[in-house]
């Protein structure tokens, strides 16, 4: 997916330059190398990526499944006290309706929720069974549901997920599934944070996505920047809040309908007197809005990239490559010649999803840069030296002057 800004680059908006008047002169390039790597994307720009991921894997699956969206806890419980519910306990199917509390979830849940709705009714009729939030236990006993697909729009530190799944379990039947192997859980989900799949697999939680989230951690920066840009986030925090964002993930996406406190505390830090907010509390401001529009980060920060790689001869030659995949390439053999090279580190350094990191490396294989193992080969090693040569400057040469008949103009 290529997504555009009107503005390259966020510290040069409006609200960026008055969040960077913040900071002391000193602490202003770690200020803005932060701010510029944040990527924000549109959920209108998201969801096709999200719907079409989730199609696939009903497809793979093959047998019936049982689509859900990841609710908060706390979302369950205020909505049964807005009915004058009981809230504990909180058992599906028989204290609480699953289909009632979905239908009115805010913020980020409500667009997945309305995603769900299309996807079970547009699979309405086909085979196999596709239910939503509003199936009752006996169409799923009656259709012999294998899977729960939970969908979500990001998964960052897995512990709502978690809390979400032993709510579903607090019901009997639904345990009883599980521990006979009748069902299992998987979690579809447009961003996930490299802690998530560590927190999900051993639950047995198998996790899909679109795109890995990019974090302090991940972005491809030297040691050095990484540890002034913590330093600055810990500077400049208030008191008795973690510095990093929840989880002390140091997240760098965002929703711009949806700010998540996983991101570093400086950037959604509240407007208070001294201090000029970035996103107020959380939320992106209509200025804003009208200077930016959905934007991924990989074109500008190429050369950040290749020096990260210890590659900054290649940083320097990446604008003389005619196609953005030329340079894609490039930088993902650098990346895999760096200790720890992987699908992974690629995707994030590229800013690229899921998919078109496979699809790059499967073209890298073909072209024999690379083998099954993502092993750089010495056919990729020399394409590599040549991406980092200088152009050679040929100049034209003067026409030789007309002597008319030709005589020697010196002796050998």
């Amino acid at each position: 997916m290529t997504v555009r800004s009107t503005t390259d680059l966020l510290s040069e908006t409006s609200r960026g330059r008055s969040w960077m008047g913040n900071f002391l002169e000193s602490d202003r390039e770690a200020a803005k190398l932060l701010l510029d790597s944040l990527s924000l994307v549109k959920v209108s720009e998201a969801r096709p990526d999200l719907s079409r991921l989730i199609s696939n894997r009903i497809k793979d699956l093959g047998t019936p499944v049982w689509l859900l969206p990841v609710m908060a806890k706390e979302d369950i419980e205020h909505h049964l006290r807005s009915r004058d519910m009981p809230i504990a306990p909180l058992v599906p199917f028989a204290t609480f309706e699953i289909g009632d509390v979905g239908s009115v979830m805010p913020g980020s849940e409500g667009w997945i929720g309305n995603l769900i709705r299309t996807l079970v009714r547009e699979s309405n009729g086909e085979m196999p069974f596709v239910g939503g939030p509003h199936a009752t236990k006996k169409q799923l006993r009656d259709e012999r549901v294998k899977t729960i697909l939970l969908i979500t729009d990001i998964v960052g530190s897995g512990k709502q997920v978690l809390d979400f799944i032993d709510i579903l379990l607090a019901n009997k039947t639904l345990k009883s599934w599980k521990s006979f192997q009748w069902v299992r859980f998987e979690v579809v989900s447009y961003v996930a944070a490299p802690q998530a799949e560590l927190k999900l697999g051993p639950k047995q939680v198998d996790l899909h996505f679109v795109v890995r989230e990019p974090t302090i951690e991940t972005r491809p920066w030297t040691g050095a920047q990484k540890r002034s840009v913590i330093a600055l986030c810990k500077k400049y925090v208030t008191e008795g809040v973690e510095p990093l964002g929840y989880g002390r993930n140091g997240g760098l996406f965002a929703f711009q309908e949806s700010i998540p406190n996983t991101l570093p505390f400086i950037l959604w830090r509240p407007e208070t007197e001294g201090w000029h907010a970035f996103f107020d509390d959380r939320a992106m401001s209509m200025e804003l809005e009208t200077e930016v529009s959905s934007r991924r980060v990989a074109v500008r920060h190429q050369p950040a990239v290749a020096k990260a790689a210890n590659q900054p001869r290649l940083g320097e030659a990446l604008s003389r490559q005619m196609t953005r995949r030329g340079r894609e390439v490039l930088l993902a053999l650098a990346q895999l010649l760096t200790p720890g090279g992987s699908e992974a580190t690629i995707e994030v350094a590229l800013d690229l999803s899921s998919v078109e990191a496979k699809s790059l490396l499967n073209y890298m294989e073909k072209s024999g840069w690379i083998d099954g193992h993502l092993a750089v080969t010495s056919l990729g090693r020399r394409e590599l030296d040549l991406g980092k040569r200088n152009t050679r400057s040929v100049l034209p040469r003067s026409p030789a002057k007309d002597h008319g008949v030709y005589y020697p103009w010196g002796h050998r």
